[in-house]
């Protein structure tokens, strides 16, 4: 999943999104795809989001709640849903 919203992403934006996961480690600090079970192992996760106005949480449904627990993000808005 987080390989197709990467892909997809970069077709929009021209090569400008990056990815932490998958094997790959690339942030851009615009748009960047990670995977919340990546978050999660972290202990960084507060510094790896400052400066994100917007994140955004797909497919989070399917995560047991112990997995879901992770540092505080300083974005500004945070969303989890479908369209």
């Amino acid at each position: 999943m987080a390989d197709q919203w990467w892909s997809r992403i970069r077709e929009l934006l021209g090569g400008r999104a990056g990815q932490l996961g998958a094997g790959r480690s690339s942030l851009r600090g615009v748009v960047d795809v990670v995977t919340l079970q990546t978050l999660a192992r972290r202990q960084d996760v507060a510094g790896l989001t400052e400066g994100y106005g917007l994140v955004i949480v797909d497919e989070c449904h399917h995560l047991p709640a112990a997995a879901a627990l992770m540092s505080p993000s300083t974005a500004r808005s945070v969303r989890s849903g479908t369209r």
